[in-house]
């Protein structure tokens, strides 16, 4: 095999729309966005307030999100939501220890018009059950933001395309980590007299995706080796590797080096 056993994880049509989004969010919110992006981590120092599930806390998350992708906080309303659901009792013959999802939204953006400065105002809802799962309000919270970001530009007709742009929003900006860990959870969980295995998704792109979405944000800021990439969870720090070693063998990329960012 060429290139030293180098191989892209994502297919050659992701690769390309991936590196297009890329290019379209720099020439969108410039180049200068990603080259000097604080790189936000899941630790203390990012996120120091006490997270105690209500509406409160879920308010805090978003406007420090917000202020980190950019976003005037005070232009942002937060509400939260609760969507129907069926969900079996934990002690039905029909459960098998299997816990069901809720599988609607986990977040909703909308606008109320401007302020007299002439900012733009939103409205980001939480799904009510996200309380309890604080990375998911931070990923929510992070996608929403996006939304909020590009309502002025011109976006795909295509619904899942524009989504998947909407959460190509937070990586270029330095977020990708937060929203890339809250793709995939899976966990053990145990209630009554009954316990099994949650797996839960959120986002549109994948975790082969964002591994190199990430490599994508790495390489165009010069970063070799980021030290970031030790927060990221197993399989998307696994991705992330490859695609940097395909993109160092191969060059194979349309995406210049903006900047050197110091590598932590």
């Amino acid at each position: 095999m060429p290139f030293g056993f180098a191989k892209c994880p994502v297919t050659e049509e992701d690769k390309l729309w991936i590196e297009e989004a890329m290019l379209w969010l720099a020439d969108q919110l410039g180049s200068e966005a990603l080259s000097q992006a604080e790189v936000i981590l899941p630790t203390e120092e990012y996120f120091p307030d006490k997270y105690l599930g209500t509406q409160i806390s879920a308010e805090k998350v978003v406007w420090r999100v917000c202020d980190y992708m950019g976003v005037d906080p005070s232009t942002i309303q937060v509400r939260i939501y609760a969507e129907k659901r069926s969900l079996l009792p934990a002690d039905s013959p029909l459960y098998y220890g299997i816990k069901q999802q809720h599988t609607g939204t986990a977040g909703r953006y909308g606008t109320t018009g401007r302020n007299r400065k002439g900012k733009k105002l939103g409205i980001v809802g939480i799904e009510a059950s996200k309380l309890e799962n604080p990375p998911a309000v931070v990923a929510t919270a992070a996608h929403e933001a996006a939304h909020h970001i590009l309502v002025d530009k011109r976006l795909p007709q295509d619904t899942l395309a524009r989504e998947c742009l909407t959460d190509l929003v937070p990586v270029f900006l330095g977020l990708g980590i937060l929203t890339a860990n809250a793709a995939f959870q899976f966990y053990k969980w145990q209630r009554a007299h009954a316990s099994g295995w949650e797996a839960s998704r959120q986002g549109y792109l994948s975790e082969e995706m964002y591994g190199y979405a990430l490599a994508c944000f790495a390489w165009m800021r010069g970063e070799e080796n980021p030290g970031w990439a030790k927060h990221l969870t197993l399989n998307i720090r696994t991705y992330l590797k490859k695609s940097l070693k395909y993109l160092r063998k191969t060059g194979d990329t349309s995406l210049p080096v903006y900047a050197s960012a110091a590598a932590e």
